[in-house]
């Protein structure tokens, strides 16, 4: 069954060979920005923030930040099949990191936490397409289709502690990458420029399911408090902490799912990569039409 798909796609796409020919396939560019949902990331990161400013009170500074709006540039070949209608093949990039840091004073010791987090993605689409010309110059773009999706989490976080003229810190970082299956939707505006040139704008959503996520993990620590070189691999989790009569969600990188008194509801987080968002770009007609002939 997996080798079947890849067959009849490709013989969708011969079959409507003849109808491309008498229209010009178009390549389109664009660049723009999207927000980020990025499911139990957010939510631990949120419940992080909630716990400190329990424990820590005034005396917090700051908090941490969920990566949110990031650039989303993309490419795409599009073959006609027909007046109407196109099917398109596109490739893109979204890119989504925050930092941010927070600090506090505990007895006589001065602490600073900053945390980067991000997800990055590269989706592959197959996209049918909708025209619809509501002036010689203006068409309206629709288009839907699936994607495959190739993921990566980036999570980089520092605690440096100074106290009574000593210094440390402790540096611990998490990388991982997954693939997942997805699809995207949008639609568009095209102003004719030329017979080759159109220039585009369009909002559109991309929905990729999301996963657990594993992988690779460092930590280091340096000056007068830490002397930690250490690595290994780990799985993301999320879970309920009661602390003071209150529950805080919280994330966790451990091999094992975490457990305790205090810990509920652990299980693996479901780390989203979905965005929505807007972009401009412009589309190219090819081959390129002949503006007049020779005598």
């Amino acid at each position: 069954m997996k080798k079947l798909a890849p067959a009849v796609i490709g013989l969708l796409v011969l079959g409507f060979l003849p109808a491309a020919a008498e229209a010009a396939i178009s390549a389109r560019f664009s660049l723009g920005g999207g927000v980020l949902r990025s499911g139990d990331l957010a939510d631990g990161i949120r419940g992080y923030n909630d716990l400190s400013a329990s424990f820590y009170g005034s005396a917090l500074q700051g908090q941490f930040k969920a990566p949110g709006f990031g650039l989303e540039p993309s490419a795409e070949v599009i073959i006609p099949l027909g007046t109407h209608w196109g099917i398109g093949l596109g490739a893109g990039y979204s890119a989504h990191s925050r930092a941010s840091e927070m600090s506090y004073a505990l007895a006589d010791a001065s602490v600073r936490e900053s945390l980067t987090a991000g997800i990055s993605s590269v989706p592959i689409e197959l996209n049918l397409h909708f025209f619809f010309p509501v002036s010689e110059r203006i068409t309206i773009d629709a288009w839907a289709g699936p994607s495959y999706n190739m993921l990566r989490m980036s999570w980089d976080y520092r605690m440096t502690v100074d106290l009574e003229g000593q210094s440390g810190t402790d540096h611990f970082e998490f990388k991982s990458t997954r693939n997942a299956l997805g699809g995207q939707a949008g639609v568009g505006i095209a102003f004719k420029l030329s017979e080759a040139f159109d220039l585009t704008a369009e909002v559109c959503g991309r929905f990729v399911a999301p996963g657990a996520t594993s992988g690779d993990w460092t930590e280091t620590g340096s000056g007068d408090f830490w002397a930690i070189n250490d690595s290994g691999t780990a799985t993301v989790w999320v879970f309920d902490l009661l602390y003071s009569g209150n529950t805080y969600r919280q994330l966790s990188f451990q091999e094992s799912k975490p457990s305790g008194a205090n810990v509920n509801a652990a299980e693996e987080a479901k780390i989203g990569a979905s965005t929505f968002g807007f972009r401009i770009g412009f589309r190219i007609r090819l081959p390129f039409p002949r503006s007049g002939s020779r005598d």
